[in-house]
């Protein structure tokens, strides 16, 4: 028995084991399989997020690169702008190796010198074996143009376009101080201006300030004045490789130096820099990633081995003036901050502005001019088109009168025969036949009134007749009209009344024709599609004209309102059709025409009436459980009149 219950323990654990691995290996495959057919680029940054440079270049690629839906990008940084004298190539293989272990890439991107050697440096490793190597941000491309599978985008050396305008600004010019650090890149640029100087500019002092202390940075450079300038280039760290803030530094220096002060990078930023040409970041990565893209997707496409992107000359126009230098001596593709607009420039939109309104006001005049000349003419017309339209409506009304005349005598006529073919002939076939032929008349005759009503409610000629009379009174009418009686009685409905108060005379001040019509209409509406179950009548004074159904506890003691509801068990109506209740014409379940007999002129009719008489109407229903209509009307009609 304790050997079985171990095995019966072991099998449970074997098999909750076997689960969650299968579950883990479905997961992992959905994983994988959602990756099949995607592309996966590696982008190595040589430095860190929020230095500018590097930002910029992330931006332009991915920019790019996002436009492919089946691109997985992943972006890796090697700091080493701030932590060059701690970078380790071991280690940073070793991480990417373990980070991104079985993964194979399609393409790597690479900005800066430094990820650009530690690939190289890697090349032959498993992770970037035979992978294509696409770089931007390199000041040295043709170093590099003899390597299989790489392209470049060259990191234009814009300090040479900087330095070549500086000297047609100060000829006299004895000093070139250049602010940089002793990182790689750094050390690159102090080779090629020390080389650039001895050819070009022998007589000019190249000094160069690499070693960076933010404590004697005022010190140095409150000694440095014209006939010297100062060139700021982007500096990452002191002299003993701690990381700085570049603006931080150009900062300082440019609050200690009375000397003109050069920089495309800090020209936007900080104050006192006179500009310089320099190199758009995102242009960079942009170019560094179509590259990408061509070699990903259109291979057959001949590619250069480096491309070279133009740099943007960019300075104050204020400082400009104020150090004397001509704007003629820069380059037609300036961008000039700062610079005071003309008035054209100035006033161009007002201007612009101004003459489009006077064209347009003269434009005005002539169209007034011949709509003056045209507009007798329109007035005869609209005259004789209103007078048409109002004896067309005039006639209408005569029609519909004459008509409602001419069908109801014969009409009448059927109705009164037929009562008295009823009451003389025996209990036959043929007395259902002359019943029949008398519901049917009374049914049309109900018809031609509610087109007649409609009608005059429509063209607004609808009159009012104002009495005073008892409320039950018009209620037993309504009820013993043929139709609403006949369909109670036919279905054996039970009719509930509530009337409030109680045994007493409800008088009111208000049409009684027309009350007598709405409670007629709504009573044989709910008796016509009830077919068991009861028709429930209530009425109550009222405060407001809010519709609501009275009931018996309710107690309104001011009476400004009567409120009557009528509430069914029938077959209700759909939520789809309850916007178009009160709409003339319109039947729920309208495809079914023997369910819906009828114009559908009735619930038209009679919020029409309600709201003539000062009141309002509402409904409720709940398909296949019953509709409640509810209206209100005012007590005494002779105070709204």
């Amino acid at each position: 028995m304790c050997f079985r219950k171990v095995t019966h323990l072991r099998v449970k654990r074997f098999i909750t084991i076997w689960g969650i691995v299968f579950a883990f290996s479905i997961l992992a495959g959905n994983y994988a399989l959602a990756e099949i057919g995607m592309k996966k680029v590696l982008v190595v940054n040589s430095y860190h997020v929020g230095y500018k440079w590097t930002d910029d270049i992330t931006r332009g690629i991915l920019e790019i690169l996002g436009e492919y839906n089946d691109v997985l990008t992943y972006v890796e940084y090697l700091d080493t702008k701030r932590f060059s004298n701690e970078f380790d190539n071991d280690f940073f293989y070793n991480h990417f190796h373990n980070k991104f272990h079985g993964e194979k890439f399609d393409l790597i991107i690479t900005s800066d010198n430094d990820a650009l050697d530690f690939v190289l440096k890697n090349s032959q490793s498993e992770l970037f074996n035979n992978i294509p190597h696409v770089s931007c941000g390199i000041g040295n491309p043709y170093d590099y143009e003899h390597i299989v599978g790489l392209w470049l985008v060259h990191e234009v050396l814009t300090y040479h376009e900087s330095i070549e305008l500086i000297m047609e600004f100060f000829p006299e010019l004895q000093e070139f101080v250049y602010v940089t650090d002793a990182l790689t890149t750094g050390q690159i640029y102090i080779d090629d201006l020390q080389e650039m100087f001895c050819t070009h500019y022998p007589d000019v002092e190249l000094t160069i300030y690499d070693c960076i202390n933010l404590d004697s940075l005022p010190d140095f450079f409150s000694g440095v004045a014209y006939p010297s300038v100062v060139y700021v280039a982007v500096v990452s760290s002191d002299c003993n490789g701690n990381p700085v803030n570049e603006f931080d530094v150009a900062e300082i220096i440019s609050k200690s130096t009375s000397a003109p002060l050069f920089s495309g990078y800090f020209v936007e930023s900080l104050e006192n820099f006179i500009g310089g040409v320099t190199m758009d970041g995102v242009l960079n990565g942009q170019i560094a990633a179509q590259i990408a893209a061509d070699l990903l997707y259109r291979p057959e496409i001949p590619l250069k081995k480096i491309y070279v992107p133009e740099a943007t000359a960019v300075f104050d126009y204020n400082l400009l003036k104020k150090q004397e230098i001509s704007l003629s001596k820069l380059p037609d593709d300036v961008v000039l901050l700062n610079k005071p607009e003309s008035f054209w420039e100035k006033n161009k939109r007002i201007l612009l502005i101004s003459g489009a309104i006077i064209l347009n006001l003269l434009l005005i005049i002539l169209i007034l001019y011949r709509s003056v000349l045209i507009h007798r003419n329109l007035e005869n017309e609209l005259r004789f088109a209103i007078d048409k339209s109002n004896e067309s409506n005039r006639l209408k009304s005569v029609f519909l009168e004459n008509v409602s005349h001419e069908m109801r005598t014969p009409l009448n006529s059927i109705i009164g025969f037929s009562d008295v073919l009823l009451e003389t002939m025996p209990d036959d076939e043929h007395k259902n036949f002359v019943r029949i032929i008398s519901d049917s008349a009374l049914d049309l005759n109900s018809i031609i009134s509610d087109m007649f009503d409609f009608s005059l409610l429509k063209s607004h000629k609808a009159e009012i007749d104002v009495s005073e009379f008892d409320f039950n009174d018009v209620l037993k009418q309504a009820l013993g009209e043929n139709v609403v009686k006949s369909q109670l009685e036919s279905k054996n409905l039970q009719l509930i009344i509530n009337i409030q108060p109680e045994n007493d005379k409800i008088l009111i001040k208000a049409d009684r024709d027309k009350l007598f019509q709405v409670l007629k209409h709504i009573i044989s509406n709910a008796a016509k599609y009830t077919l068991s179950g009861s028709v429930t009548i209530s009425c109550a004074y009222a405060t407001t004209s809010k519709p609501f159904f009275p009931e018996l506890t309710q107690v309104h003691t001011e009476k400004k309102f009567l409120a009557i509801g009528i509430k069914d068990t029938g077959k209700g109506i759909s939520k789809e059709f309850m916007p178009y209740l009160f709409d003339p014409f319109r039947q729920d379940n309208e495809e079914n025409t023997n369910a819906n007999r009828g114009l559908g002129l009735g619930l038209s009719i009679s919020k029409s009436i309600v709201e003539i008489m000062g009141g309002k109407v509402e409904a409720e229903s709940t398909p296949d459980k019953g509709t409640t209509m509810m209206f209100t009307i005012p007590v005494n009609m002779n105070e709204l009149y």
